[in-house]
């Protein structure tokens, strides 16, 4: 399900069609966030109030995770995730990367 892409007039990375916010049907939102997190220059938020249950997905030069429990339209309730690996992940990013496997 598609919560939220493009977002005109918007700050940040839905403005400039860089992110979407979303979920699968039968995918635990942690099994999926957990899957995203491994890829290099991502920006992955799960956001956890019981209103607004699902992932952002963004592209970035350096990846940043978190979680946030704010309700609809406020944030304050942000907390960052550590991961060790993420420098060196970024750091080893090619632009082929982004291509499909043949």
């Amino acid at each position: 399900t598609l919560i939220s892409a493009y977002r005109g007039g918007h700050a940040g990375k839905h403005s400039t069609s860089e992110a979407v916010d979303f979920e699968f049907e039968h995918v635990k939102w942690s099994t999926l966030a957990s899957y995203l997190r491994t890829q290099p220059r991502v920006g992955v938020g799960v956001y956890t109030n019981p209103k607004t249950h699902y992932v952002h997905l963004d592209v970035r030069d350096e990846s940043f995770h978190w979680f946030d429990a704010s309700p609809p339209g406020k944030r304050w309730r942000e907390k960052g995730i550590t991961d060790a690996h993420a420098k060196e992940r970024d750091a080893a990013y090619t632009p082929n990367d982004d291509l499909p496997e043949h």
